[in-house]
């Protein structure tokens, strides 16, 4: 679709929000994490919205979404369940972090100066507590192996949230408060016994001062957590924190706790830090040791900026936990973080950068930065000195923005604040939207420049981009009638049109998809309305390649299946969120299930012979060969997108009749390719660690392997989904039957995913070991709805079975993400 012809027709909306509130900034206030979900920041309230396609745990959820009903309430922090703004659109789950306002750190208590020096709000008892920014870790940090929210506060507090019981519709709860952490290492001497407020011991005024700048130094004015190094599932991942003293301090989460790694300041002139962000790591290897390094830009107050490279050493590209007493914890003594000497880039002109971004695209690595009326590239190039940073500064461009055309807005300006900036990798080009509702796209092959008016090559244009949001607001009933204003004078009518204002924009270029959030409210006149009545609306839309065709949704399947995401990195559903929206939206289209049905089955790989690897001599070579054989398998994840993008076919509820049994056939064969794959591969685990193996996991191990061997089915056979046979042959080849937790029958070994015992009693089996699951302390796959336990009790905590529990951060069968839900 040509967003620069003007046909008047707006473009589609897959997918929309609206929730109360509006944001205090523009520095992340709406930022995607690698599961898919998206966090939409107000002043009051953290929204976390997770696309519903995919996810099944839930039927009355999924039919009061069909109906456009509530399916909740979102009182206290739990979600409203799954909704949609139109039936058309993607349903979304919502859930919220709602801002605790006690226990707040009140720093004018240490000085009362602090009010004058701070600025901003927060730092008073009478000033009102919101929420600013967020930023997300890697997937794999979390208790259910998902992500963790870093929130920050207008009394510049960092908090750590994660899930407590399921990530898209639970109540998210704090984990760990890591101002609390700076405050006692900077302040130990000025804390009360439990109440951690200053004492009342008369100080100097040198001391004050000196306090004064301590205090300073806690407070955090910016944040970013940088992505996880490669084939470490994000435990080598470091938080960054930017502090009004113009101090950054490096953090790490490990034991279920954040530990600070180091503190510098930028330079002596450094300022309150305003923005802060990561390139991807580096990884090389000499042989004895694992090296990750990243660049880090940051910015000030002042308009000043810099890259420093950060520098760390992995004890292995595989595993980076090690058995340490009861727990499974990182070897930090093995991992060692440094820091190269900053280096300025660009001017120090008093106007602060308002956006930072790294495009970084065969070897060649550019940060794309915003300032008023401006967007600077500066290219990077290989240092030639030996002991400094990697990279130096080759060339740096400047180039400025103009007002694209469409329909100029009231008060639409150059030198509004940027509101959002996303680099699309599939195009080399960066998208940046300013507050005041202007688009640009910015190209940065083979030299940088804005494209404006006309489209080059397969890139949208500037004015495109804008249009096709204006065009959207406008078609919007409420929103236009707000926004438009019809002056009378001289008996002829004038269209005073106030465009809204941008608060944040996330782009996922592959697809060709940007969403944005926007305030309801006059971006330029007082506003009489109260706060609580404005609202904040989230849009997403195809603007920057135009709708998909049906031959377009099977393309992007293609991709993805020849590059499959490792799961525990990046889940099934989040990238393949587009792909699900567009077969539901084209299930009708002529020769699309055909054209699906043809490139999801799969020929099985050859896994090696158990006879021809050496036993485990430890517990660190089962966590290795753990993470290596059930994860990044370029066939086995490959086989849990297939699964899963057959699954979801065969529970569309628009799937034409005709396609119903070859939909329950190619499903049914590739659920049990996968449980083949997947028994074969831990019973070679537990084969190759005999020795270590406990008289419980023993069992496991031989049930493992049985049934690994019975899903080996003969040419033709057909059995259904999770059956093996025979039964009674299997039950008389263990040693034992399992006996029912409620009766004490027999349980005779038939199935992988359910269990009867002789007497009708229905348990279901853990997926990882196959055992009965007779406790509530069991976890729930957000989208096959398999089981898992969380430990095996009768083991300890380091033992092999144990050890394969904790790598199954996520479904094994399908990559989804786990509910803490029996």
């Amino acid at each position: 679709m040509d967003l620069t012809q003007d046909d008047g027709v707006a473009p589609t909306i897959l997918a929309s929000a609206s929730v109360p509130y509006i944001p205090m900034g523009n520095s992340r206030c709406l930022v995607p994490n690698a599961d898919g979900q998206i966090a939409l920041v107000t002043r009051n309230d953290v929204h976390i919205l997770t696309p519903g396609y995919g996810i099944q745990v839930d039927a009355l959820v999924l039919q009061a979404a069909r109906q456009g009903e509530d399916a909740g309430d979102d009182e206290g922090g739990k979600g409203k369940g799954k909704e949609r703004e139109k039936e058309d659109e993607m349903p979304l789950f919502k859930t919220l972090i709602r801002i605790e306002k006690k226990d707040v750190l009140e720093w004018h208590l240490w000085n009362n100066s602090l009010d004058t020096l701070s600025g901003g709000a927060g730092q008073g008892p009478t000033r009102e507590l919101l929420w600013r920014s967020v930023c997300w870790s890697p997937v794999g940090l979390g208790q259910l192996g998902g992500c963790i929210l870093a929130a920050m506060t207008t009394n510049h507090e960092v908090l750590l949230y994660e899930p407590l019981k399921n990530a898209h519709r639970g109540a998210w709860t704090l984990a760990f408060d890591v101002t609390a952490v700076i405050v006692r290492l900077l302040l130990p001497h000025n804390l009360k016994n439990e109440d951690e407020k200053p004492s009342l011991v008369p100080l100097t005024e040198e001391q004050l001062r000196e306090q004064a700048l301590l205090v300073l130094e806690c407070q955090t004015t910016a944040l970013a957590w940088s992505p996880p190094v490669p084939n470490t599932v994000g435990d080598f991942s470091l938080l960054v924190l930017g502090h009004k003293s113009g101090h950054i301090s490096l953090w790490r989460l490990w034991g279920g706790k954040m530990e600070i790694l180091h503190r510098y300041r930028m330079d002596d002139n450094a300022q309150w830090l305003t923005g802060l962000t990561w390139s991807p790591w580096e990884v090389t290897t000499d042989g004895t040791k694992t090296t990750a390094v990243s660049t880090l830009a940051v910015s000030d107050s002042r308009g000043a900026i810099w890259v420093v490279d950060i520098k760390q050493d992995v004890p292995s590209p595989r595993s980076s936990l090690v058995p340490e007493g009861d727990a499974m914890q990182v070897d930090m003594d093995a991992s060692v973080v440094s820091a190269t000497v900053p280096m300025s880039v660009g001017n120090v002109d008093g106007r602060a950068a308002s956006q930072l971004c790294w495009a970084v695209k065969d070897e060649v690595s550019r940060l794309v930065y915003t300032k008023l009326g401006t967007v600077n590239v500066a290219t990077f190039k290989a240092s030639t000195q030996e002991d400094a940073a990697r990279f130096e500064l080759a060339d740096e461009v400047e180039l400025e923005l103009e007002l694209p055309s469409g329909g100029q807005w009231f008060g639409s300006n150059t030198y509004s604040p940027c509101a959002g900036i996303e680099y699309v990798p599939e195009k080399d080009a960066v998208i940046l939207a300013l507050s005041s509702a202007s688009f640009y796209v910015v190209k940065l092959s083979p030299s940088p420049s804005v494209i404006l008016e006309t489209p080059s090559d397969s890139l949208p244009c500037s004015s495109g981009i804008t249009k096709g949001v204006r065009t959207l607001f406008e078609n919007s009933p409420v929103d236009a009638e707000r926004f438009t204003k019809t002056i009378k004078t001289g008996g002829m009518k004038f269209s005073n049109k106030q465009g809204a204002r941008i608060r944040g924009l996330v782009a996922f270029g592959r697809e060709g998809q940007l969403g944005w959030i926007y305030e309801s409210d006059y971006p330029d006149l007082i506003v009489s309305r109260l706060v609580s009545m404005m609202k904040t609306k989230f849009v997403l839309s195809p603007l920057i390649d135009g709708d998909a065709s049906p031959e377009t949704v099977v393309g992007w399947l293609s991709d993805l299946l020849q590059n499959p995401p490792n799961a525990r990195i990046a889940a099934p559903l989040g990238n393949l969120r587009a792909v699900l929206q567009g077969l539901e939206g084209h299930v009708g289209a002529e020769g699309l299930l055909e054209s699906v049905a043809a490139i999801l089955p799969v020929e099985r790989s050859v896994t090696n012979s158990t006879s021809s690897q050496a036993p485990f001599g430890s517990a660190e070579e089962v966590l290795a060969a753990s993470l290596e054989g059930l994860f990044g398998d370029e066939y086995l994840e490959g086989l849990r997108l297939r699964e899963t993008v057959a699954r979801f076919v065969l529970r569309l509820p628009n799937l034409p009749d005709w396609h119903q049994h070859s939909a329950v056939v190619l499903h049914t064969s590739l659920a049990r390719q996968i449980a083949q794959e997947l028994t074969s591969r831990i019973g070679n685990i537990l084969t190759r660690a005999n020795a270590l193996l406990t008289s419980t996991e023993l069992m496991i191990s031989g049930r493992i392997l049985l049934a690994s061997a019975s899903l080996l089915k003969e040419e033709g056979a057909v059995l259904e989904d999770g059956s093996i046979a025979p039964p009674d042959a299997l039950s008389i080849a263990l040693e034992g039957h399992e006996t029912c937790p409620a009766c004490r029958a027999p349980i005779p070994f038939a199935n992988i995913r359910r269990a009867q015992c002789v007497n009708g009693h229905e348990w279901e089996r853990c997926s990882i070991t196959l055992s009965v699951i007779s406790t509530v302390k069991a976890r729930t796959c957000v989208g096959c709805e398999r089981k898992a336990l969380m430990e095996l009790v009768d083991s300890p905590p380091t033992s092999v079975v144990n050890t394969l529990i904790k790598v199954a951060t996520c479904c094994l069968y399908c990559g989804g993400r786990w509910m803490r839900i029996r």
